[in-house]
């Protein structure tokens, strides 16, 4: 595979799996390696995250785990600094956390909608206060915030907090871009619908892909709905993202 992300470093918040096999993160952070990166592997299971590091290492590719609740804004600056102070700089943000509680208004309690929330879009917000001020210093980098088709309508699922956190991830996705814009050559990437991009990816790769059909998973090759902001040079020279 042509390395894209030579000699950079890319963060991703949930690059863990949360069971056996394959998930999102485990195999956007396998990508980012195998195109060259050097993938910090962020989790709120540090097993989680050291399984995919180990993956990526056997590949001979370099990465490192971190343990982090997304929720928590000192544990995430503590990560960043970590990252940016054994590397200089952070190229690639990419934000995979994920989370679906089952329930309506009426059953579903309050703290339950406030931790779907808090997960799918605080964590963004929380992320990019911590690494844009590094990536605005150099003015480089890329973001990538994961979404879904239930952000644009009902797929069948009763997960009412799920539908509006991801709503709100897509509409925090588009202020982003006009905030850091200044100064900036900023391009907004469309969304990704399944097997759009199949044939960038690896065989194995590709299968999980189409297993996982209209479900949530990362822009660009594995993605049915992620939304990527670029973040470029002032002459027009973006960083290489992930497609």
């Amino acid at each position: 595979m042509v390395e894209r992300l030579e000699n950079k470093v890319a963060i991703l918040f949930g690059a863990g799996s949360v069971g056996p096999g394959w998930g999102n993160g485990k195999a956007t952070a396998v990508l980012f390696a195998r195109n060259g990166a050097h993938v910090a592997c962020v989790d709120v299971n540090r097993e989680a995250a050291q399984e995919t590091v180990d993956i990526i290492q056997g590949e001979g590719g370099a990465a490192t785990a971190f343990a982090c609740d997304v929720t928590n804004s000192d544990a995430i600056k503590t990560v960043v600094d970590e990252v940016v102070g054994q590397h200089s700089r952070i190229d690639v943000l990419h934000n995979n956390v994920g989370y679906a509680t089952m329930g309506g208004p009426i059953e579903l309690d309050e703290a339950a909608w406030r931790r779907t929330l808090d997960l799918i879009v605080t964590s963004c917000f929380i992320t990019c206060k911590h690494v844009l001020p590094h990536m605005l210093q150099r003015r480089s980098g890329a973001i990538v915030n994961v979404s879904s088709v239930a952000a644009i309508r009902y797929t069948g699922y009763p997960y009412i907090a799920y539908y509006a956190a991801k709503g709100g991830g897509e509409q925090f996705h588009h202020g982003l871009g006009p905030a850091v814009r200044e100064g900036w050559d900023s391009r907004e990437c469309s969304d990704a619908r399944p097997d759009e991009h199949a044939a960038d990816l690896p065989a194995d790769l590709r299968s999980i892909q189409r297993r996982r059909g209209n479900g949530e998973s990362a822009r660009r090759g594995l993605s049915d709905g992620t939304h990527g902001n670029r973040l470029g040079h002032r002459q027009g020279r973006a960083v290489p993202g992930v497609r």
